[in-house]
């Protein structure tokens, strides 16, 4: 069993509206990811957003902010860490990160998002570290702390991250069929 936190709390402003609304297959996109890790076996899916989820305790931090707020509240070691903004993103990409994660925290080659960390007071205590004292508040650092290991993904395309208008169209067009 493993736990997720799904990341929406960041506020949106290149897309210039908030994309855990977005609508995908007919749901909101935070609603389509919290069914894909259920697809996926998870069994405690923890959501960082202002009015949908848990608020980030440190607002305007990224990432690490949201981790920070929601790790102490998951039931499991193994934490998939999804951002909401994947739309193409499926239960079994997701089942191979947590296949991947028995002995290490692991994430795919060259995309940060989605990972799996395992988590404990060690890794609570770096992420408040880096946030406190304003130090690498990246995933990319919190990965490397981590040890954790790169893993090919056997499909790149499905962690396609939309962060303006015209990447969600495209992603919308693409998903309906269009080249």
């Amino acid at each position: 069993m493993f736990s997720a936190i799904i990341l929406a709390g960041g506020r949106s402003s290149r897309m210039g509206t908030d994309k855990a609304q977005l609508p995908m297959n007919g749901l909101p996109l935070w609603l389509l990811q919290q069914v894909r890790l259920q697809q996926a076996g998870c069994d405690d899916i923890q959501l960082s957003h202002p009015q949908l989820g848990t608020p980030d305790q440190q607002a305007g931090h990224g990432p690490l902010s949201g981790l920070h707020t929601l790790l102490p509240f998951c039931k499991h070691e193994r934490v998939l860490v999804l951002a909401v903004d994947m739309p193409w993103m499926t239960a079994a990409l997701l089942r191979t990160l947590i296949r991947h994660s028995q002995e290490q925290p692991v994430f795919f080659k060259d995309h940060y998002l989605p990972c799996v960390l395992h988590n404990s007071s060690d890794l609570q205590s770096y992420i408040a570290k880096q946030l406190h004292e304003k130090g690498r508040r990246s995933v990319g650092a919190l990965l490397s702390y981590c040890a954790a290991r790169a893993i090919p993904c056997p499909s790149p395309q499905l962690l396609l991250n939309t962060n303006t208008p015209e990447d969600w169209q495209l992603a919308c067009h693409a998903s309906q069929g269009g080249h």
